[in-house]
């Protein structure tokens, strides 16, 4: 059976079913391998600044919910207002998630941790997009800060 495509409707009809609130949405995509180093950035940097901007922070191995995780992964990033993609681990489920927000034309902001272990080279297909290359929980909150904001500022 063929899937019918989701309209503008039918989006923010889902969206309204399973948020809790009316704030608008930022989807986060990164490995969820369980790394600390990763889950810590997220915890000290991503979220909180993410909160500040007056947005809701979603990832979807935090969330709650019956059904398919890559329908709602499509779901999730259909509804954002912002998406944050944090490539550090190279996998290709967060890949093929980008390709879908670009697809679907949705603001990205890229991010990768600068060490010795991730220094690969950034995959052909996204090197040409601007990518905050952070070493430090600070330094990645002022620069996703200013990010934030101008992309926000900018719709």
């Amino acid at each position: 059976m063929k899937r019918k495509p989701q309209t503008a409707q039918d989006i923010a009809r889902i969206a309204t079913v399973y948020k809790k609130d009316s704030k608008p949405i930022c989807f986060v995509i990164m490995s969820f391998s369980g790394n600390p180093i990763l889950e810590t950035y997220y915890e000290e940097a991503v979220k909180p600044i993410v909160a500040d901007a007056g947005l809701e922070c979603i990832r979807v191995d935090q969330e709650g919910f019956n059904g398919q995780i890559s329908e709602r992964i499509r779901t999730d990033i259909q509804c954002a207002r912002l998406i944050i993609a944090d490539l550090t681990e190279d996998r290709p489920n967060c890949y093929f998630e980008v390709g879908y927000a670009v697809a679907k034309g949705k603001p990205i902001i890229f991010q990768r941790l600068k060490a010795p272990l991730y220094e690969s080279k950034l995959p052909f297909d996204v090197k040409d997009f601007p990518h905050i290359i952070y070493g430090t929980a600070s330094d990645l909150r002022e620069r996703l800060r200013k990010r934030i904001t101008a992309l926000l500022n900018d719709k």
